[in-house]
C-alpha cells in the first residue's frame, strides 16, 4: 500500500457516525413499542369480546328456559327477567282475527320482545 493509498482510507468518511446509530436504534425502540401496543389492544379486545359472547350465551340460554316454560303454562311469565310484568302491546290482524300480541322483557341492560 502507498502512503497515497493509505491516506485516502484514513480520510474516507463513510461509517456510522454514533449519533446515526443511536438514531436507528431509537426507531427500532418506537416500531416495536408500537408493535407491543398494538398485540396488547388486539388481545385485549379479544379478551372482552370473549365475555360479551359468554355473557350473551348466559343470557339467551336463559331466555329460552323461561321461553319454554311459557309454553307449557301457556300464559307469559311476570317473571321472566325481574317481577315486574312484562309491558305488552297488542297489534290487531286485518281481518280481526289474528292479533299479534308482543311482551317486553327487560333485564339489566337488554330488552327482549317475544311475539305471540
Amino acid at each position: 500500500m502507498t502512503d497515497k493509498t493509505y491516506g485516502k482510507i484514513n480520510t474516507d468518511n463513510r461509517g456510522e457516525t454514533l449519533v446515526e446509530v443511536m438514531v436507528a436504534f431509537t426507531v427500532l425502540m418506537i416500531v416495536v413499542a408500537m408493535f407491543t401496543g398494538a398485540t396488547n389492544f388486539a388481545s385485549a379486545t379479544i379478551n372482552n369480546s370473549i365475555d360479551i359472547r359468554r355473557t350473551a350465551d348466559e343470557e339467551y340460554e336463559n331466555f329460552r328456559k323461561e321461553l319454554s316454560k311459557e309454553k307449557k303454562t301457556g300464559s307469559p311469565s311476570t317473571t321472566m327477567r325481574t317481577a315486574e310484568s312484562p309491558v305488552s302491546v297488542t297489534i290487531a290482524g286485518t281481518d280481526g282475527n289474528h292479533d299479534l300480541i308482543a311482551y317486553q322483557y327487560k333485564s339489566g341492560d337488554s330488552i327482549y320482545w317475544v311475539f305471540r
